[in-house]
């Protein structure tokens, strides 16, 4: 997801949700509002930790900024990053 579609979504998101809390809307289309933000901002986060990663930073690092431990950051994203969790080299296979 590029930057612009990313801002796109995340856009598009909070206008469910405000329309959502300023109607009173059912319980249901107010949760189903708040599941796009969620799946926005999973996806943020998840492109945040590729860039850091291609940046060199550590597991450590990303816990931190992220409130939990580098095992728990490193279990959750260490399949998007390639060879197994190890930053990516740019112009390296």
């Amino acid at each position: 997801m590029s930057t612009w579609e990313g801002r796109w979504h995340l856009t598009q998101a909070r206008k469910r949700l405000d329309a959502t809390l300023a109607n009173r809307a059912d319980s249901l289309d107010a949760l189903e509002a708040a599941g796009y933000l969620r799946w926005c901002l999973d996806h943020a986060v998840e492109a945040y930790v590729v860039q850091a990663r291609e940046q060199g930073r550590s597991w450590a690092a990303i816990g931190r900024a992220l409130g939990c431990s580098r095992q728990a950051v490193r279990a959750r994203f260490a399949s998007t990053t390639e060879h197994g969790g190890d930053p990516v080299i740019p112009g390296r296979a």
